[in-house]
């Protein structure tokens, strides 16, 4: 076994600790930064090496025991071993190394909102079943394998959400159902639970349509679920739901309510995975738009900024490609009386040119996928008369590239991190922008 001792130098996006070996780098898992350790199961590319840590010979005094006994194994908390000063760090530097090396920004402000609650705080799982020690288990794929692992107990879980996840699978168990960890198998194949408002939404999916009433009975008597649901989906694909999804009992809906809006939820509705932050991170976005005639909110999903900001706008116009997204906003709107609101089913590059059409002057908030804005958007962006951006992003190396289209007319006014996602790499981050002065 090929071993190596190195000293990591910097972190990498994806949590891991950097080194150098033979002058290529090495993304060692497990390692911080400043620490020295042996790594092992090395493993070469033609431009960069990949290990894993065997021994951490000098510790950074940031490194923590995780309170997971699995975390290594399961790889989604990637920085569980290191204290939240250290992830605070980890999370500034990404955000100021994306800035320099795509848009060439130094020396940006970025403050930092921490998460009040970094344990216990995840609204919602996604689970794949399986059998483990001969009994019905949900878990996930160990990280960059395809190799189940059982997980018996989530710290990241809110703690209702984790509660109702173990009492479905002990009705599993007791029901003695099929499970189908492959999709040409027939069974229950992915688990889903959501709590919003002390109240769960159940979804169970199946690779064949399967009529379990008793079981359906049980769940719904659990002490926390306001909803269920269950699907068929027997593709070959890691996406958990189908078209294939309907209501079977208690509410359609998770009947809550966030700062006042109120919202229906379905399982395919798209929600932030930690409601105490993203609560706070809308209240700031909303506290940044300032008063304006018309207002458009590319990638509006549900629907909740729009509705927020819509008392300081005459008209909001909202747009999202996800068409069971657009009918969610539309239906908060009335539930809302927000009657100054019109939301649009389209690609965001056909919404932006509608939106120029409608407005001859507006203020613009975008919230994309990890993809960022195509350069079409952007294009049209520039072309707009647009006084003012509120950019959110999920992916500081996307929203770098963006920026650096965006300031042939725009100026950064000010930058936000928001710790949305403890113990992982991720981070949110609103930008302000604002119009530069003609010259």
């Amino acid at each position: 076994m090929r071993t190596f001792v190195l000293d990591i130098k910097k972190m990498g996006i994806n949590g891991e600790g950097i080194g150098y070996l033979f002058k290529k780098p090495v993304f060692v898992q497990q390692a911080l930064l400043f620490e020295k350790v042996k790594i092992h199961n090395i493993v070469e590319y033609p431009t960069y090496f990949k290990a894993e840590t065997l021994k951490v010979i000098t510790p950074s005094k940031h490194r923590v025991k995780p309170i997971c006994p699995i975390a290594e194994q399961c790889g989604a908390c990637s920085l569980m071993h290191a204290d939240l000063t250290l992830q605070q760090q980890i999370k500034i530097d990404h955000i100021k190394q994306s800035l320099f090396k795509y848009a060439k920004i130094k020396n940006q402000q970025i403050f930092y909102h921490k998460n009040p609650q970094p344990i216990n705080y995840r609204n919602q799982c996604k689970f794949i079943l399986g059998i483990d020690n001969n009994k019905i288990s949900s878990g996930m794929f160990e990280r960059d394998t395809n190799q189940w692992l059982a997980i018996d107990h989530c710290v990241i879980h809110h703690p209702i959400v984790e509660k109702t996840r173990l009492q479905v699978v002990k009705l599993l168990n007791k029901h003695k159902v099929n499970i189908a960890f492959k999709a040409s198998e027939e069974g229950y194949r992915y688990l889903i639970v959501r709590a919003l408002d002390n109240k769960a939404q159940v979804t169970l999916i199946s690779t064949v349509e399967v009529n379990n009433q008793s079981l359906i009975d049980d769940i719904a008597n659990l002490e926390h679920v306001d909803s269920v649901y269950v699907g068929v989906n027997n593709k070959k694909t890691r996406d958990f739901f189908s078209e294939q999804t309907k209501h079977v009992a208690k509410n359609q809906y998770l009947n809550v309510t966030i700062n006042d809006i109120k919202l229906q939820v379905s399982p395919q509705s798209f929600m932030q995975l930690n409601s105490e932050v993203a609560r706070n991170m809308m209240n700031f976005v909303v506290s940044k738009i300032k008063p304006t005639d018309q207002l458009v909110e590319a990638y509006c999903g549900v629907g909740m900024i729009s509705l927020l900001t819509s008392k300081k706008a005459k008209s909001v116009y909202g747009f999202d490609i996800s068409k069971e997204a657009i009918a969610n906003a539309k239906n908060h709107a009335k539930i809302n009386h927000c009657h100054n609101i019109t939301f649009d089913a389209c690609d965001a590059d056909v919404g932006i040119k509608r939106a120029n059409k409608m407005f001859q002057q507006y203020t613009l908030i975008v919230d994309p996928p990890r993809s960022g804005l195509t350069d079409q958007f952007i294009e049209t962006v520039l072309k707009a008369n647009i006084n003012q951006i509120v950019y959110v992003s999920c992916n500081p190396s996307t929203l770098a590239k963006n920026l650096r289209l965006l300031q042939k007319k725009f100026t950064i006014q000010s930058m936000d991190a928001f710790d949305m996602f403890s113990q992982t790499q991720h981070v949110e981050v609103t930008v302000q922008l604002v119009r530069k002065s003609k010259k």
